[in-house]
């Protein structure tokens, strides 16, 4: 390229380009590049559509390119003429090869979330109303903090933990809106003035939703309005529009029936980093062509050769699929001869129906074993088709109300479910002898017994031992 490279100094950057497709699985990286520095801006664009040249001259449709924020790449964003200021937003550039059709400009959606996760995490405050009170990461610790002190560990924001909230590399933000609004409503101490937070959370939330839909039931169709716009920073603004505007493009102009926006991402890119990675096993400086030769050639169950470590015996035998699938059908694990034995165990249970009085308002332990008792109940009710242990398992209402519902009620979009109220009350005591037990080496021994004790109707005699059996079992070890 207008002379002779220097090779005498090595590469410390990677540049990878990587194909994904909209309509299908199919993904495959496509082009890498090494170099000793970040790759400036402006060869980036060119080197973006030289590849949308080569990719549409062997079949492919190219509708959009995606990529993180960093400053290399804001730079080919605004050679590409992409902006995002508001009311300035350019999220599209057209077609190199095909002047009648655009390429829409992506930033990678998780990176964006990331960003401001980060943003809110270093000033503690963010201002996005300016009519509003300030959204505050306190009232995150705040909620947390009033989650983990329920006996046995029950949260109603299971999926956040303390990584989450003193920083790590991922913050979950799915359960903590509900969370957030749950304990809103019982006046916890240092969560004042939370409405705009708990907003600001939902939305997030749900923009979230919005941008990684995976799944054929959940997509994008024409009967879903996506008009929500997050000015937050420049890369939300046209990213947003780009996924509105591209879906309506499959969806009218394609003929999409649905259209899957979690394809919209690095993930699959991300995946495949992973993949090299993982294949380099115990060497912690590999080169790229022996990670390459690693992908290429060995299995997953097949180590490395090389390594900083010492292979004892090269010719010990391998694991092979076959005896993984013996080891988890063996019926004599430990814990399928515990399962044996509880159902053994459960005809000691005395069959009785008690009348529960509806308080006011439920303890929040209470709405959370409720949810769980529902969970367990959907799971196991997929196994059966016995009306009668269906009606002991679920109730088929989509609102229930019962102080104990609150949480399900809150959290629910129409897919969760309610469980029948004695199994609900019979679990409670369970939850009880968990807490008691929990520190104990032999807890689920000792849980079992102690909730046999317990009276719990249920209206088939012949399915009692099997149902009952799988829901202690699934309740206690989940």
């Amino acid at each position: 390229m207008g002379g002779e490279a220097d090779v005498s100094e090595k590469a410390d950057h990677g540049l990878v380009f990587f194909y994904q497709g909209l309509a299908d699985n199919f993904s495959q990286p496509i082009a890498v590049f090494a170099s000793s520095n970040l790759v400036k801006g402006i060869a980036l664009a060119q080197l973006v559509l030289k590849a949308i040249a080569l990719l549409e001259s062997f079949g492919c449709f190219i509708d959009g390119i995606i990529c993180d924020g960093a400053a290399t790449n804001q730079k080919m964003w605004t050679e590409l003429g992409i902006r995002g200021k508001l009311g300035e937003v350019q999220n599209y550039f057209i077609h190199p090869t095909r002047e009648n059709r655009k390429v829409y400009v992506f930033s990678d959606a998780p990176c964006l979330f990331k960003n401001i996760r980060n943003r809110l995490h270093d000033k503690k405050y963010l201002k996005v109303n300016p009519e509003g009170k300030c959204i505050s990461w306190w009232h995150y610790i705040e909620a947390f903090n009033a989650d983990v002190i329920h006996p046995g560990n029950a949260p109603t924001i299971p999926k956040i933990t303390k990584e989450h909230l003193y920083l790590s590399n991922l913050m979950k933000i799915r359960s903590m809106a509900c969370g957030i609004e749950f304990y809103m409503h019982r006046k916890i101490i240092g969560l004042g003035g939370i409405e705009e937070t708990q907003k600001f959370t939902l939305l997030l939330n749900n923009l979230f939703d919005t941008l990684n839909r995976r799944y054929a039931v959940e997509g994008i169709t024409k009967s879903i309005k996506m008009n929500f716009l997050l000015p937050l920073q420049q890369g939300s603004a046209f990213t947003i529009r780009s996924s509105i505007e591209l879906s309506k493009y499959l969806l009218y102009d394609c003929g999409f029936s649905y259209v899957l926006t979690g394809k919209m991402n690095q993930d699959p890119l991300g995946k495949f980093f992973g993949m090299i990675r993982q294949a380099a096993g115990p060497n912690d400086h590999p080169t790229f062509l022996h990670l390459y030769c690693i992908l290429s050639i060995y299995s997953v169950l097949r180590p490395p050769k090389s390594g900083n470590c010492t292979i004892l015996d090269c010719q010990a035998p391998k694991l092979s699929l076959s005896e993984l699938k013996d080891i988890f059908n063996c019926e004599s694990t430990v814990r399928q001869q515990k399962i044996n034995i509880l159902n053994s165990k459960v005809d000691l249970l005395v069959d009785e129906v008690f009348e529960y009085d509806n308080y006011n308002e439920a303890s929040v332990l209470n709405c959370i074993i409720y949810y769980t008792t529902g969970y367990v109940s959907k799971k196991i009710a997929k196994n059966t088709s016995c009306t009668l242990c269906l009606s002991a398992l679920i109730v088929k209402d989509k609102f229930v109300d019962l102080p104990e519902a609150e949480l399900i009620n809150i959290k629910s979009k129409g897919g969760l479910t309610h469980p029948n109220i004695n199994l609900f009350h019979f679990l409670s005591n369970v939850e009880e002898c968990f807490a008691k037990h929990c520190k104990q080496k032999n807890v689920f021994d000792l849980t079992v017994e102690d909730s046999l004790h317990y009276a719990f109707s249920f209206p088939w005699k012949e399915h009692k031992n099997d149902v009952v059996t799988s829901i202690l079992s699934n309740y206690i070890i989940m």
